[in-house]
Order: C-alpha cells, then structure tokens, then sequence
C-alpha cells in the first residue's frame, strides 16, 4: 500500500505540474484530486499521526509549488515564454485615456470601417473605437461625436450636401 500512496503522490504533482504548461484546469483539478485521495488512503493505512504527516508534507510541497510557480517561473527563459509579460494599458478604467474620450465630444472625424452600427472612426489622426445610434455610417464618411459614456463615443453622420453638377466641371443637362 505505500508504493500505491507514494505513486498516487507522485502522480498527482505531476499532473499539477503539467497543468503549468498544458492550462484548461482539468489536469489541475485532476492532479488535486489525486492528492487528496492519496492523503485520504495514508489516514486510513498508517492512522492519524502519520496521515497528519503525510498530509502537512502535502501541503507544503503544494505551497512551494504555488511559490515557485508564481514568483521563480516568471524570471525563468520559460516562463517568459508562457506567461503574459506586458501590461496592458488603456483599459477603460485608465484615467488618461478617460480625459482623452471625454475631450473628443464634438469634434468631427472620418468613419474607417462601416459603423453598422460599430467600428473604427479617425479623429485628429488617431483611431478610435466609435458606435452610433443605430444607423449605418459607410467607411468614409464625415461624423460628428455626439457624446461620449465611459468608454462608449457615440457618433452621428455629418449632412451630406447634394452635389451640384456646376462644383463638379458639368452643366446640370448634362448626363453623368
């Protein structure tokens, strides 16, 4: 019964582990699972005081795998290459970026992608996410920002003035 524990210790740090470099959870809450029943059969095969031991050294061997997961693995050429390093600025909490939504209220951009009714629009150079009220906007198209709520710029179409054929080089009688 002690070569049974011991493998089901084993196995059960391993798929753990394994759950470091294949993530979905199941491996992990396998590997969980495996433990606690191998804790489960030491109480009943050795009794309280050495399934308290056995139990302790669980978990501390958990702990120091959490540790070394959390604080050495990041600084490890491996872990640079499995784990997120960059922090991503310009979530919708980001207090400048606010300020910057909240001063285009008013001005005038050009529509990059159709807005149907969502997309990108161009405004003093820089792309911006922009939704409407619900209408349609075609990819270059004038808008105005009508208003902005938290992280939502909300646009409508400029008017667009009929052509007149005399801007254009033509005489209304002739056909295009």
């Amino acid at each position: 019964m002690t070569g049974l524990i011991i493998a089901l210790l084993v196995g059960g740090f391993l798929l753990v582990l394994l759950e470091a470099v294949v993530p979905g959870g199941v491996l992990g809450i396998l590997g969980g699972l495996v433990l606690a029943f191998a804790v489960v059969l030491s109480f009943r095969e050795y009794g309280a005081a050495k399934g308290g031991w056995i139990f302790a050294g669980t978990a501390a061997a958990v702990f120091v795998s959490l540790y070394i997961g959390l604080r050495i693995l990041p600084q490890t050429s491996m872990g640079r290459k499995i784990l997120l390093d960059r922090k991503v600025e310009g979530g919708p909490r980001d207090p400048a970026l606010e300020q910057a939504r909240q001063r285009l209220a008013g001005r005038e951009g050009t529509v990059v992608t159709d807005l149907r009714p969502s997309g990108k629009g161009l405004i003093d150079g820089k792309r911006w996410d922009v939704v409407t009220d619900g209408s349609y906007i075609a990819k270059g198209a004038s808008f105005r920002v009508v208003r902005v709520e938290g992280p939502r710029i909300v646009v409508s179409q400029v008017a667009v003035l009929p052509s007149r054929p005399e801007a254009e080089g033509r005489q209304p009688w002739d056909s295009a």
